[in-house]
């Protein structure tokens, strides 16, 4: 795909979320380009339902990425009644759960952690997933559950939503027993798009057979909408990113207004409704960094 290279099958594994809101900061002489974040980590970005943390308990990260010296530093602050007992960077792009890249420390002070020294230096791979937007905060509380928070640099924004009953010919709601959640993550320089979608819970013999990005104004059908292919089946995965790069990596101009217009949304249709029995909405292209 042309979004990063593929976060590494090895990398591929657990998750737990935040949800993010930054403030991108640049330094830049001649050779040195350092960039800070800040990551508000939340429930509403897990995305297994079942997984959330739901006892109101929120992070704020405060991450520097030093170029020159390719480290990433940082540290999280949790505030709420219940604590999380681990917290890890994950890979995964906005929609899709990965690995254990970097395990933070707790520190001293209560509800603090913090990315370990020896932990701070990314290989040239890690910086390029880290600049495409495929790393995640994740902070896993004793319950097993977790929040998560997107870690997005630069020019990379990304949304997120869960799956809800889309509606017929008739503009009536489909009656459905099946969720899921979806997320796109956008470089708003270059277009190129990154789409995961989890389906979960339809009902027996009713399957998810394809998955779209449409878009939602006057002229759809003159948009070309993005394809998303199946990728797992526990839980049921969809995405654009199939391994190969391929104009299905990359939003057309038109696609791109449209979507940074709020007028695009996430299909799923199944063998029950064909035409769609699962949607997710999205808003304008929301602004992580600056």
């Amino acid at each position: 795909m042309k979004f990063s290279k593929q976060i590494p099958a090895a990398l591929v594994g657990v998750s737990l979320t935040f949800g993010l809101s930054a403030c991108f900061h640049d330094d830049t002489d001649d050779d040195h380009h350092d960039s800070t974040i800040s990551v508000h980590i939340h429930e509403e970005e897990v995305v297994v339902a079942s997984g959330r943390n739901e006892d109101s308990v929120e992070g704020t990260a405060t991450l520097e990425f030093h170029e020159t010296e390719k480290e990433l530093k940082g540290s999280v602050i949790f505030t709420g009644t219940v604590a999380p007992d681990r917290l890890h960077i994950h890979s995964g792009f906005a929609g899709q759960t990965g690995g254990v890249v970097i395990t933070l420390d707790e520190s001293t002070t209560a509800g603090t952690w913090v990315i370990p020294e020896a932990e701070e230096t990314l290989t040239d791979e890690e910086i390029e997933i880290l600049e495409a937007g495929g790393y995640y905060l994740n902070a896993h509380f004793p319950d097993e559950t977790t929040i998560r928070g997107q870690i997005a640099f630069g020019d990379v924004t990304y949304v997120v939503s869960d799956l809800a009953a889309a509606k017929d010919a008739n503009d009536a709601t489909i009656t459905t027993t099946g969720t899921g959640f979806a997320g796109i993550t956008v470089n708003t320089a270059t277009r190129a798009v990154a789409s995961y979608v989890t389906v979960e819970n339809l009902a027996s013999g009713n399957l998810a057979e394809n998955v779209h990005i449409h878009y939602d104004n006057v002229n759809e059908t003159t948009l070309v909408p993005v394809t998303l292919t199946k990728t797992a089946d526990t839980p049921i995965t969809f995405s654009n990113d199939n391994g190969t790069t391929d104009d299905n990596d990359t939003l057309t101009v038109e696609g791109f207004v449209e979507g940074n217009h709020g007028r695009w949304y996430i299909n799923v249709h199944t063998t029950a409704n064909p035409n769609g029995e699962l949607r997710a909405d999205f808003g304008v292209f929301p602004t992580h960094s600056h």
